[in-house]
């Protein structure tokens, strides 16, 4: 059964923006090649109603957030619990990986809508964001999003993955 598409709404806008702190989000962006760069973010809020503003932190060298500044938009997917060997794979760090292997690779990619912004295909639903600003804090970049648009693949919303679903610990 293929899931159905639904539009953005403002409540799935707000449904999201309540969900984020404990959930995982997956941020994707395309480099300058065109190729999908993703990092997994634990480190996001909501940060503004008007406009729908969210914010994550990343660190300097992360190729996500070079594919960001050049492309000037993201996606920010959020995984249902099944997703986890998905958030494993693409929570590891580039430099982490044996040979330098794209850690994208083997794994079901599509393009958002609006932005066509790189997300993993298992994601149930995703916000589709713009760069705002960014600021350096700590050892980190903070990056502020402004969200443009919000779709669902499952309704209801099934429950995301989460640091403390995942086992995590940062």
């Amino acid at each position: 059964m293929t899931p159905t598409m639904v539009d953005r709404t403002a409540n799935l806008r707000t449904a999201l923006l309540r969900a984020i702190p404990g959930a995982l989000g997956v941020l994707g962006s395309r480099d300058p090649s065109g190729g999908a760069r993703f990092a997994v973010v634990s480190w996001l809020t909501p940060a503004a109603h008007e406009p729908p503003l969210v914010a994550m932190s990343l660190e300097p060298d992360s190729h996500t957030l070079g594919a960001m500044r050049h492309s000037g938009v993201f996606a920010l997917a959020f995984l249902p619990l099944r997703a986890m060997r998905t958030a494993q794979r693409l929570g590891r760090a580039t430099r982490e990986l044996d040979g330098g292997l794209d850690k994208a690779g083997g794994i079901m990619i599509a393009a958002t809508p609006m932005t066509g912004s790189p997300i993993p295909a298992e994601a149930c639903a995703w916000l589709e964001c713009h760069v705002k600003r960014e600021h350096a804090v700590g050892d980190h970049i903070l990056v502020l999003g402004e969200v443009l648009h919000a779709t669902q693949r499952e309704e209801p919303l099934p429950e995301l993955l989460s640091m403390q679903k995942a086992g995590w610990k940062y």
